[in-house]
């Protein structure tokens, strides 16, 4: 049987649909419904109506901590805020202190030195997880 075409409104709500279902970390719509105790049927009737879902954006957004603006427009998102890049270069530093103090950084010799070193390894961390992040989004896409 063939799928009917959806109307840009009722591929829009789809989209969004989708995108709550990756933020939940769920496959489908099914599983979305059973896992947020909405109806069944409730996510096909929305696109069906083409209506966007802001409550259940919301809700999302408030319990994944995943931008309002991703779920609604799928805007590229920074799943990384810039708050816990700090907290993981202080995490650096205090490693590299105690690698430091127990000789097995022979040439960092300040403070500096072992904040350098941090910066450095907090940097290769964020490319990182943004170069994993870009790949588990265009793979739920």
């Amino acid at each position: 049987m063939f799928k009917k075409a959806l109307t840009p409104e009722q591929q829009t709500v789809h989209d969004i649909i989708n995108r709550v279902c990756w933020a939940h970390g769920v496959k489908n719509k099914a599983a979305l419904e059973r896992k947020i105790a909405l109806s069944d049927s409730w996510c096909t009737n929305t696109i069906k109506r083409g209506s966007t879902p802001y409550a259940l954006i919301d809700q999302t957004a408030q319990a994944t901590g995943i931008s309002y603006d991703h779920l609604l427009y799928g805007s590229p998102m920074s799943q990384l805020d810039p708050n816990d890049l700090l907290y993981i270069k202080q995490g650096l530093i205090k490693s590299l202190r105690e690698l430091n103090e127990q000789g097995f950084i022979n040439k960092a010799s300040s403070l500096e030195d072992l904040e350098q070193l941090a910066k450095k390894q907090a940097a290769d961390i964020e490319h990182e997880l943004t170069i994993q992040w870009s790949k588990n989004t265009k793979e739920r896409a």
